[in-house]
């Protein structure tokens, strides 16, 4: 199976050597590295690079990788499922143009600020199969793997909304009530009804707006059938020491 980036780098390198052949083969220590305030370009940047093509919830960290200015990676951290003091990398992606060690360099810059932050107890990781991923960065950024079944053992499949499996909390993001919108009504959803951080706010949708779309997630769950889907592996990086090590299996290459 081949990994989504090397897919991502082959469908626009092309474009993007035509249009900025600066920006390619450059070393890695001209890639600057920094925390950033979500925007409208990190989701963006997700949305177009990113296997999955959401950025899910609102993310509580962004960290991004620049060459000239230029985004060429970025990662998100999200608070991790329950209420526990531990931080999840919700999404991350790489440009065509970035420099292939990018992705373990940024994510190790990312723990050790989160690290110094002090906030938080660890931070999980997870790598999907679906994707290609064998967790070759959580291993390089000495993460510590859990095990390989974790995740939903199934999605919902229904081609007419979709090419990739999708869960039912899939459909109430808000990129997916952008496309909505636009096929619906032939324009973009207006600005007035998101967050500063462009995330939706359903307090400022038209009530008749809302229940349409809901009625329409609805309807694609219900034509939908449920498929089998590989679990992930799971891999946890501590950030504070802990007294009892945690025991995990040994990795399969």
């Amino acid at each position: 199976m081949i990994c989504h980036q090397r897919i991502v780098r082959d469908k626009f390198e092309p474009e993007l050597r035509s249009t900025h052949p600066q920006l390619f083969d450059r070393g890695i220590k001209e890639f600057s590295l920094s925390q950033e305030k979500f925007t409208k370009e990190h989701r963006e940047f997700i949305e177009r690079f990113e296997w999955l093509g959401t950025v899910g919830n609102s993310p509580v960290s962004t960290f991004a990788a620049r060459l000239d200015g230029v985004l060429a990676g970025v990662v998100l951290f999200g608070r991790a499922a329950g209420r526990t003091p531990f931080l999840a990398i919700q999404r991350g992606a790489n440009a065509p143009f970035a420099h292939q060690h990018l992705s373990s360099r940024l994510i190790g810059f990312s723990l050790r600020a989160l690290k110094k932050e002090g906030k938080w107890d660890a931070v999980i990781g997870y790598s999907d199969p679906r994707a290609g991923e064998i967790g070759t960065i959580y291993s390089a950024c000495n993460f510590q793997y859990m095990g390989d079944s974790f995740g939903a053992k199934a999605m919902y499949v229904n081609t007419a909304f979709r090419a990739i499996p999708f869960s039912p909390a899939s459909l109430r993001r808000t990129s997916i009530l952008k496309r909505w919108y636009k096929q619906t009504y032939g324009v973009r959803l207006p600005e007035t009804w998101l967050k500063p951080n462009g995330f939706k706010d359903v307090t400022l949708v038209p009530r008749p707006i809302l229940q349409e779309w809901y009625a329409w997630g609805d309807k694609i769950i219900a034509e939908a059938s449920k498929e089998e889907i590989p679990l992930k592996s799971k891999w946890v990086f501590h950030l504070k020491k802990v007294n009892v090590p945690v025991k995990h299996p040994k990795r399969v290459s």
